[in-house]
């Protein structure tokens, strides 16, 4: 019963004031002819007297209704823009989460490539070798040869390889990429003035990025504990802002100063490679 006496919107027929099916359609023609409607339109519109729709409108309030309508148009309008933009922004953050795991195993597999190719030989090698084999049921050593050939590699591709590596790494890390992404000529500062900014800018990625970093890392790795993973990352970074910063060397970054990174630990094998691309 209680949906019955329901009171309708002011955009709905108003039964109770006795609005009939077609003066409500008259009604919501008004609306639809948008923010400049008038009575005088909906005549030449309708080809209805404009005495009869001016008395219907008087009647039925049509001016404050329509104003309603729009508001009630407009919310939901807002609604639905605030429901897609949240929707897109979970796409979003879930594709950029699975793009930054990507990047990171990428990354993970152009680290072997490279090491791989420091690996195998230049030339082609002959290394002999004794085995103990069983024949008869009696062990006896047998010499075999063992050809390694080259792959066809230089040391600029192996270096190419694995500052690719390096790059996306730090992409997925949330570290920065290159040079480019930091709005500073270091070229004309001084050593001092490179090592000046390089330890401020290593320390604010440390305060605002270092446990997202951390997240992700141990994402990535779910072996890893957070300790481990921040350990790592910060004795990384040494290297990875020395690069971007044109410093000589990136223990620079961790004799002076209160705000440099816990970790004193040498730099772990994977980067040792950048650090021979920026010299």
């Amino acid at each position: 019963m209680s949906d019955l006496v329901k009171k309708p919107k002011a955009w709905e027929r108003q039964v109770q004031l006795g609005e009939s099916q077609k003066a409500h359609e008259l009604f919501l023609e008004y609306h639809a002819l948008g923010l400049d409607r008038s009575v005088p339109k909906l005549a030449e519109k309708t080809g209805k007297p404009a005495e009869s729709l001016s008395a219907l409108s008087f009647k039925f309030k049509w001016v404050p209704r329509a104003i309603k309508y729009d508001q009630y148009l407009i919310e939901i309008r807002q609604r639905a823009i605030e429901n897609q933009t949240k929707t897109e922004a979970i796409l979003w953050a879930e594709r950029e989460a699975q793009y930054r795991h990507e990047a990171y195993s990428f990354s993970e597999k152009l680290w072997a490539r490279a090491q791989e190719m420091l690996d195998s030989p230049l030339y082609e090698e002959k290394v002999e070798k004794k085995q103990k084999v069983e024949v008869g049921g009696e062990v006896v050593e047998v010499n075999t040869v063992v050809i390694r050939k080259p792959v066809r590699w230089n040391m600029k591709t192996a270096l190419e390889t694995a500052e690719l590596s390096d790059k996306m790494r730090r992409l997925s890390l949330g570290v920065p990429t290159s040079r480019s992404e930091i709005n500073l000529n270091v070229n004309q500062d001084s050593i001092d003035e490179r090592l000046e900014k390089a330890r401020a800018a290593m320390n604010m990625w440390i305060q605002t990025r270092l446990e997202a970093a951390i997240d992700r890392l141990v994402n990535f790795n779910p072996e890893m504990s957070r300790e481990d993973a921040k350990q790592q990352l910060l004795s990384e970074l040494p290297i990875w802002f020395a690069a971007d910063y044109k410093l000589p060397s990136p223990t620079m970054l961790l004799t002076e100063g209160d705000d440099e990174p816990e970790a004193s630990e040498p730099p772990v094998e994977p980067l040792q490679l950048e650090e021979e691309v920026v010299h």
